[in-house]
C-alpha cells in the first residue's frame, strides 16, 4: 500500500514539474512579457483530479477579473506604489477568504504585480495576463489528462483484492471442517480492508478524472467489495465461537470453496444464490441437536449462511445497478 501511495504522489511530482516547465517554454514561444509567471500559475493549478483542476481555472479566470477591476480603482486613486498594492490586497484578500476562495487569490495576486511594474493597464498588458493565466491553467489541465487517472493501477486492485478475497474464503471453508485443527486468524482480513481503503481512493480519483464517462464504476466496485468484506468480517467472527465440527459442515465448506472459486469481478451471483437457497432448506431440515453446545454450533452455522446470502446479493446488486453501457465498456471491451 505504501508504495501503491508513493507512485500516486510520484505522479503528482511529475504532473507539476512538467506544467510548470512546459508552461514558461509555452509562454516564451508565444512572447508573453513574465513568462515565468506561467510556470506559477500551473504549479498552483494543479489539483489530484481533473475535476478540481477545471473548477479552479474557472474560479482562477472570475478572480482574476475581479482583481483586474479592484486594482484598477485602487491604482487610479491611489497611484502605482507599494502601498497602493497593499490596499489592493487588503480588500482582495479579505474579499477572497469571505466567499471561501482563498486558494486562488495567490495567482490574481501575482499578476497584479504585473500592472504595479507596468505602470499602466493597456490591453497590452491585460491581454498578457490573461494570455499567462490561461497558459499555466491550460498545462495544469493537460498534465491531469495524460497523467492523472491511473486506471492500470485500479486494474491491478481489483486483481489483487479478488485473489485476496479467494484466499480468506479459503481459509473460512477450511476452518468449518476442522474447527480444532485450524487457527483462524484475521489477519489476511484486516490487511484486505486497509488495501481496500487505500483502492478506494484510487478509485475516487478516476472518477473525478474522468468528466464525460460512466467511471464510477471503479468506485462503487471498491464500495461492494468493502461491504463484503464488513460480511466477512461477521462470518470470521462467528466462527470464532464454533465449539465442535457442525453437522453439514463438508457442504458448507464445499460451497464456500465455490464461492471462492467463482468470486471474480463479472460474475453475477444468481447461481450461487440459488445453490445457497437449497443448502439452507437442508440445514433446516436437519433435526435439531439435542446437546447446548451442538444447538448453539448449528445456529451459528445458519448465521454464516445467511452473512454468505447477504454477501452473494451485495454482488447481485452491484451486477443489476450497471448500465449498458458501463457493461460494454468495463466488461465487453474491457
Amino acid at each position: 500500500m505504501r508504495f501503491e501511495k508513493n507512485s500516486i504522489e510520484a505522479v503528482k511530482v511529475i504532473r507539476i514539474a512538467l506544467a510548470s516547465l512546459l508552461a514558461i517554454l509555452a509562454a516564451d514561444v508565444l512572447g508573453l512579457k513574465y513568462s515565468a509567471t506561467a510556470g506559477i500559475i500551473a504549479l498552483l493549478s494543479i489539483q489530484d483530479t481533473k475535476r478540481e483542476t477545471v473548477w479552479g481555472a474557472v474560479r482562477r479566470c472570475i478572480s482574476y477579473i475581479a482583481a483586474v477591476g479592484v486594482s484598477w480603482v485602487v491604482f487610479h486613486f491611489f497611484g502605482f506604489h507599494a502601498y497602493s498594492y497593499g490596499v489592493f490586497l487588503l480588500i482582495f484578500v479579505a474579499a477572497s477568504y469571505y466567499i471561501g476562495w482563498q486558494d486562488v487569490l495567490s495567482t490574481s495576486a501575482v499578476v497584479t504585480t504585473h500592472f504595479l511594474t507596468e505602470a499602466h493597464y493597456g490591453l497590452d498588458v491585460v491581454g498578457n495576463e490573461l494570455a499567462l493565466l490561461a497558459v499555466g491553467t491550460g498545462m495544469a489541465l493537460l498534465m491531469n489528462l495524460l497523467l492523472g487517472r491511473g486506471i492500470q493501477a485500479v486494474l491491478r486492485d481489483i486483481e489483487e483484492v479478488e485473489k485476496r478475497l479467494k484466499v480468506i474464503l479459503n481459509d473460512l471453508s477450511a476452518y468449518v471442517q476442522r474447527v480444532d485443527d485450524t487457527d483462524l486468524d484475521g489477519e489476511a482480513l484486516g490487511y484486505l480492508e486497509q488495501f481496500l481503503e487505500e483502492s478506494r481512493k484510487r478509485a475516487y480519483q478516476i472518477q473525478n478524472n474522468t468528466m464525460f464517462a460512466d467511471s464510477e464504476y471503479y468506485l462503487d466496485y471498491m464500495e461492494m467489495r468493502k461491504a463484503q468484506c464488513q460480511t466477512l468480517r461477521q462470518i470470521h467472527d462467528h466462527l470464532h465461537h464454533l465449539a465442535y465440527v457442525p453437522e453439514h459442515a463438508a457442504l458448507v465448506a464445499e460451497f464456500i470453496r465455490h464461492v471462492a472459486d467463482t468470486v471474480q469481478e463479472r460474475n453475477n451471483a444468481d447461481g450461487l444464490i440459488m445453490q445457497l437457497h437449497e443448502l439452507i432448506r437442508l440445514h433446516k431440515g436437519v433435526p435439531l441437536p439435542e446437546n447446548q453446545i451442538q444447538m448453539e454450533d448449528f445456529a451459528i452455522l445458519y448465521d454464516v449462511l445467511n452473512e454468505l446470502e447477504y454477501f452473494l446479493k451485495l454482488k447481485k446488486k452491484f451486477v443489476e445497478g450497471l448500465s449498458q453501457q458501463q457493461v460494454k465498456r468495463y466488461w465487453e471491451e474491457g
